[in-house]
């Protein structure tokens, strides 16, 4: 029979199992402390997600309501410029006679100064308009202003070449403005006053303008 090994009991010091309790108690606060580390991360981050979801939501519904009103202020903007040029053309046209009228007034007067600078202007007109009789008329008369009569009678000559009529017969008609005429003929008259010229002009801006509104 062996003998029984007798195991003779050591107790640990008192120190010793201070040393063990120390160390078990720091590794559970290093432990506890990491995991309040870990949940303060997590619950940051999810706060972190949950708010920048919510921003990214309000961001969103405040970008619409901004584009809504946007838009509305645009429609608004288009219906105002509309209705500004609808006012706009409805006021040419409201002012188009005067307008023309007054241009003609304004001609009338530059055309009246250039005859009083430029007496042979008469005879540049009667030339203009005897261009207009037909090649069978052979004879006309032109009437003119009794001032103007001496400076047609001194381009009679170059009228005749002009236009090869064999009769020019001048008539003064006090009736007539300055540096215009009228030529008669056998079958009709040209109206070349100033006057009716000029009404001429201003009748053709305002069917070319009423045409393109």
């Amino acid at each position: 029979m062996q003998d029984d090994v007798i195991k003779v009991y050591n107790p640990q010091s008192f120190d010793q199992h201070k040393k063990i309790t120390k160390k078990t108690v720091e590794e559970i606060e290093k432990e506890a402390l990491q995991r309040a580390k870990t949940l303060e991360e997590e619950g940051f981050r999810k706060g972190y997600q949950e708010g920048l979801k919510k921003a990214e939501e309000e961001t969103k519904v405040v970008l619409e309501d901004e584009k809504k009103k946007i838009d509305e202020t645009c429609q608004k903007l288009l219906s105002v410029l509309q209705s500004i040029d609808t006012y706009r053309s409805q006021l040419v046209k409201d002012l188009l006679p005067d307008i023309i009228t007054l241009s003609v007034e304004i001609a009338e007067k530059i055309v009246k100064k250039e005859i009083e600078l430029d007496k042979n202007i008469v005879s540049y007109i009667a030339q203009e308009a005897l261009s207009k009789v037909e090649d069978t008329v052979d004879t006309v008369t032109i009437k003119v202003n009794p001032i103007d009569y001496d400076i047609i009678v001194e381009h009679l000559n170059i009228l005749k070449d002009a236009s090869s009529l064999k009769t020019i017969n001048i008539e003064p008609v006090s009736t007539i403005e300055r540096g215009g005429c009228i030529i008669e003929t056998e079958k009709g008259e040209i109206d070349a006053r100033i006057s009716e010229q000029l009404v001429e002009i201003a009748d053709a801006v305002s069917t070319a303008t009423h045409r393109d509104m």
